[in-house]
């Protein structure tokens, strides 16, 4: 196989001998310096070719490391002394004093409870 002819580096402009395997592809000398220079224009002109790839490669990363959702906080249920026989019939005064005792274990839920009994007192009230 006969040898390649001479060609100037695209890079440091020496002329140079290419690689029998690269042939007329070759474009660079294999001098270091320029094979470092040649890579990074090589990648460069690869990221401006595509550049969905690097935002999209990050997306992928983010979602494979993100944990797990958190298990939910296991609680005791507010009211879980209070008699059914109470709880299921409407409140009376008796009832919301066993609301105001249970009211010291979860203050939203008897709030809320006290709440609309208030409410519906006045409206009993206003007929």
């Amino acid at each position: 196989m006969p040898e390649a002819r001479k060609r100037p580096c695209t890079i440091c402009r020496r002329w140079f001998r290419p690689n029998a395997r690269v042939g007329d592809r070759q474009r660079a000398c294999g001098n270091p310096e320029c094979q470092t220079v040649r890579r990074q224009k090589t990648q460069a002109d690869w990221r401006n070719r595509n550049p969905g790839y690097s935002i999209a490669w990050r997306i992928d990363q983010r979602a494979a490391v993100q944990p797990e959702a958190p298990e939910p906080l296991r609680m005791p249920p507010p009211l879980h002394r209070l008699p059914w026989d109470v709880a299921k019939d409407q409140p009376t005064q008796v009832d919301r004093n066993v609301i105001n005792i249970a009211r010291y274990q979860d203050h939203s839920l008897a709030d809320r409870v006290c709440k609309a009994q208030f409410v519906e007192e006045i409206r009993i009230a206003a007929r």
